[in-house]
């Protein structure tokens, strides 16, 4: 799946049903966790990051 952080779109794999139902029990809202895998890449601003990679 892609999701978005802050202004970049990038490639994350769902923990699980059961992570979803209980983080949205606790926010109140409806939503998904997601990680970004170890091989996904992301693009920083380079005001933040001299290489631009994170």
């Amino acid at each position: 799946m892609t999701v978005q952080v802050w202004s970049s779109t990038v490639d994350a794999v769902a923990v699980s049903r059961e992570a979803d139902a209980w983080l949205s029990a606790v926010l109140g809202h409806d939503v998904r966790l997601v990680y970004m895998p170890d091989d996904g890449v992301r693009d920083a601003d380079a005001r933040f990051s001299p290489d631009t990679r994170v």
